[in-house]
């Protein structure tokens, strides 16, 4: 889900969207269509707000990946739960499975 938020906190809009293999890019295309009513740019942006899981793996990493390069690039603030942070560190439900290979590799 990715929300905006006004200077005062208060949210302007909102969307989901659903995160599958076939569609690269789904989470830039989610910003770009919620700032359009608006007509916002991501430059305007005050700050970027991202909440770091827990999760499954890949969504989480995405969103956290995409929110430390956004805030990069545009010299905005990132904050995690109202704090603000230099850099989100991704927060995983669990150990990710991938493709059920063992991924213990201590042996």
């Amino acid at each position: 889900m990715v929300t905006v938020v006004d200077a005062d906190g208060a949210h302007v809009a909102q969307r989901s969207f659903l995160l599958v293999a076939q569609a690269p890019g789904a989470l830039l295309r989610c910003i770009t269509a919620l700032r359009r009513p608006i007509r916002a740019s991501i430059r305007d942006a005050a700050a970027i707000e991202v909440v770091p899981g827990p999760g499954r793996f890949s969504r989480v990493r995405l969103g956290v990946v995409t929110a430390n390069a956004l805030a990069w690039a545009f010299g905005t603030q990132l904050s995690v739960r109202g704090h603000r942070v230099r850099i989100a560190i991704p927060e995983y439900g669990a150990e990710p499975h991938i493709g059920g290979v063992d991924n213990d590799r201590t042996e």
